[in-house]
């Protein structure tokens, strides 16, 4: 099995990705693979920004919040067939509504802790990794999912965790 990482730049846009699929694709006419891929290029820092934000009281982290879901959702009509797009929406909604929770208690609390930046970071590559496992199963690619929480475990030095081999 091959482990092949795209990083943000690689997944930025809907070209980019279908780019990536290409790259796969050709290679799992030698074996299988295990994608990992960023968040799109940019959204990590737009996430930064929106905790930091939200947790200094500022109401523009709505504002992020809706360009997160519409570039998210552009992705999802440039990549995937109409009959395919509701589920994928619907999971992208349920994920972006579960961020603006967090960053709605980060506004209410105005405290922005090393281990709540991280969960907010995280929802960059949940969002993305889900799209793009959709779009490869629309092209007749198998492929599954997998939240890497579920996979990796760290430590809980939050900010700069370490992964627990054992």
């Amino acid at each position: 099995m091959i482990i092949m990482k795209f990083g943000g730049s690689s997944v930025e846009h809907a070209e980019a990705i279908t780019q990536v699929m290409n790259v796969v694709e050709s290679r799992l006419q030698e074996q299988q693979a295990a994608v990992v891929v960023s968040a799109f290029r940019g959204v990590t820092d737009m996430l930064h920004q929106s905790a930091l934000d939200a947790s200094n009281g500022d109401e523009s982290y709505k504002e992020a919040l809706q360009q997160l879901e519409n570039r998210h959702i552009d992705a999802i009509k440039a990549l995937l067939p109409a009959k395919d797009q509701g589920a994928i929406a619907a999971e992208v909604k349920f994920k972006l509504n579960e961020l603006e929770n967090v960053l709605y208690g980060l506004y209410l609390i105005r405290e922005l802790s090393k281990r709540s930046l991280d969960f907010v970071l995280g929802f960059g590559e949940r969002l993305s990794a889900r799209i793009i496992a959709a779009a490869f199963t629309a092209r007749g690619i198998e492929a599954d999912f997998v939240d890497a929480r579920s996979l990796i475990l760290t430590d809980e030095n939050f900010g700069s965790a370490m992964v627990n081999k054992e």
